[in-house]
């Protein structure tokens, strides 16, 4: 079966899957970290707020969510008014709990409230899309919610009642119902065994959830940009250098020149056009997988009957690009991928129509998924730094399961994950672990370093 549409026609620019930029600036609310690990725990538990807490809500009774975190509290007043001997007490919790919003650290799964105003497929689910698509369909089979005391054990347990909570399937933790293919296999791998590792954890997972999507949305486009162009094949860890942050950068280190941010950012520009004609080329809903493929997948499946109905394609499209004018386009069926795919990022290009749509994919990109990592050095430019917090959330995430990793190990799964360092960022290294305690110097020389987690 042919992963190409039936009806093979030159559309609009457009991506619903893979990355969250769009050709337009991001507006309020477009990249919230918080909503977005409410996206990741939707995905992670396979629950969603349940129809029935919202279901007299009309729109006259003030703001959506606050309409369904007053359900939430009438649902546990009442479980508590049929045990506590004095109903003065009930006032005690009210304050404990549902001031401050303090409901949301009994468990991961009360932020899925935050959820309940958002429309299917709305703007804002597209930042938690990109994660639950790394996810590649792994979620918890058994999700408890255990409590630090009896009472909260109580507010769990309404909180996961189907009253406010219902189960929901793969698709669904989707915003728009479509399944997808990780585009990057690798740092999907170490995404899932990142989140597998938070889990056992729920009060770190509450903690570090949104710092732990703000930089793998990082590492994600870092490498997808370094990946993008080799779609005849699978994508694999490109080198990509980070400094920390109370570092100084200079020309002398070559690696951060040339395999550091200014690099990567050279191919953020063919993101959206190489994601938007994998998009207008493939039907998901016919594909074997009955899910979005990546573009180096679909390069893979194309058969002889494709590679020639792309032919014809790329005329088509380059025509309405780029208008009438007498065409030097020479295509034959091998080349007329790759041959879309350069049409695609040309009409982005300085001095075409779409050129205003390009720039501005950019600065979101730049804008809202970069800026937390990329700093400017002097006349290095940005170069991509790491603090401290999220070198120990990261050193805490490699080791996982076990007690301590060794040195060498670490930073293998570093770079695992996109993250590399220059020699002299790992002396850095060395002696922030130093400082914080979680070193073990295995030999007189100190070569034999293991590093233990802390948490």
């Amino acid at each position: 079966m042919s992963v190409l549409k039936e009806n093979l026609t030159v559309g609009n620019n457009t991506i619903n899957g893979y990355f969250p930029a769009r050709t337009t600036l991001a507006k309020e609310g477009e990249f919230d970290w918080e909503i977005a690990a409410a996206g990741v725990i939707r995905a992670l538990y396979r629950k969603t707020t349940s129809a029935l807490l919202t279901k007299d809500y009309d729109g006259k009774k003030g703001c959506k969510l606050a309409y369904a975190v007053e359900q939430y509290k009438l649902l546990c007043k009442s479980q508590f008014d049929a045990t506590l001997d004095e109903a003065e007490f009930w006032q005690v919790l009210e304050g404990m709990y549902f001031k401050n919003d303090e409901y949301l650290k009994l468990t991961p799964a009360a932020s899925l409230l935050k959820l309940v105003p958002l429309a299917k497929g709305a703007p804002q689910l597209r930042l938690s899309d990109l994660f639950v698509s790394m996810m590649g369909g792994y979620y918890l089979q058994d999700a408890k919610a255990p409590a630090n005391n009896f009472i909260e054990q109580k507010l769990v347990d309404v909180l996961t009642s189907t009253k406010v909570l219902e189960d929901i399937s793969a698709k669904e933790a989707m915003s728009k119902g479509i399944l997808e293919k990780p585009f990057l296999p690798y740092l999907s791998q170490a995404f899932k065994a990142d989140i597998a590792f938070l889990s056992l954890h729920p009060n770190y997972l509450l903690e570090q959830l949104p710092n732990m999507l703000r930089l793998y949305a990082f590492l994600y486009t870092t490498q997808l940009a370094l990946n993008i162009r080799g779609w005849a094949a699978a994508p694999s860890p490109k080198p990509f250098y980070f400094i920390l942050e109370n570092e100084r950068a200079s020309r002398e280190r070559k690696v951060l020149v040339n395999d550091g941010y200014q690099n990567a950012k050279r191919f953020f520009e063919y993101i959206f056009p190489y994601l938007a004609i994998s998009e207008m080329l493939q039907d998901h809903t016919n594909a074997s997988s009955g899910r979005r493929i990546p573009l180096w997948e679909l390069a893979q499946s194309l058969t002889e009957a494709d590679k020639g109905r792309l032919k014809l394609f790329a005329k088509d499209f380059e025509k309405n690009r780029f208008g009438e004018q007498e065409s030097e386009l020479e295509v034959d069926s091998e080349s007329a991928l790759a041959t879309i795919l350069e049409l695609a990022h040309k009409q982005f290009a300085k001095g075409e129509s779409r050129q205003a749509a390009g720039e501005k994919f950019l600065r979101t990109t730049e804008a809202e998924i970069c800026s937390s990592f990329a700093k400017a050095r002097g006349n290095i430019g940005k170069i991509a730094c790491l603090n401290q917090d999220y070198i120990a959330l990261m050193t805490n995430l490699i080791i996982g399961e076990k007690d301590k990793l060794s040195l060498f190990e670490l930073l293998d799964g570093f770079k695992e994950r996109g993250i590399c360092f220059d020699k002299q960022s790992v002396k850095g290294l060395i002696k922030y672990y130093e400082r914080v305690g979680n070193v073990e110097k295995m030999s007189d020389s100190g070569d034999a370093i293991n590093v233990r987690k802390t948490i």
